[in-house]
C-alpha cells in the first residue's frame, strides 16, 4: 500500500548487514553498535583500520557508510548533540537502544535523534511528562 515503510533491517553484524543488501536490496539498513564497547574504543581494531583518531563514534560511522547503511542505532550513553550531528552530515540517521529514561529521551529528541528503542513505552511521549 501507498505509504507504507520499508522495515529497518538492523544487526550488529556487518557479515548480516552485507549479506541483507544482497537478498533484499530494497530494505533500508542501519549498524547497531554500542560506542562503548571495546571494539570501538581507542586503540581498537575499527578504530585504527579507519584512522579517524579518538573519537569511536567516527569509526561507527565509517564503517556505516562503507556498509551502505541509513542509519545507525547506538547505545544512548554514546549519543550527544555533536555526534548526532556528525552523523546527519554523513547523511545517516540515528536512533538508540536501550532508551527508558523519558528525560533522556526528550533531550536527545532535541538534539535531533530520528529514534528511540525502548522497553518503557508507558514512559515515552507527551502523556509521560
Amino acid at each position: 500500500p501507498t505509504g507504507r515503510v520499508a522495515p529497518l533491517l538492523s544487526s550488529f553484524s556487518t557479515e548480516a548487514l552485507q549479506e541483507s543488501a544482497v537478498v533484499a536490496p530494497l530494505f533500508p539498513r542501519a549498524l547497531l553498535a554500542d560506542v562503548t564497547a571495546p571494539r570501538w574504543v581507542e586503540g581498537g581494531g575499527a578504530q585504527t583500520q579507519t584512522g579517524l583518531g579518538c573519537d569511536p563514534f567516527a569509526a561507527i560511522l565509517s564503517q556505516a557508510t562503507a556498509l551502505g547503511t541509513v542509519a545507525v542505532v547506538v547505545q544512548h550513553r554514546g549519543l550527544n548533540a555533536q555526534r548526532i550531528a556528525m552523523a546527519h552530515a554523513a547523511g545517516m540517521r540515528v536512533l538508540t537502544y536501550t532508551l527508558n529514561d523519558s528525560l533522556r529521551a526528550a533531550d536527545l529528541l532535541a538534539a535531533g535523534l530520528d529514534g528511540v528503542i525502548t522497553d518503557a513505552v508507558d514512559r515515552m511521549g507527551p502523556a509521560a511528562g
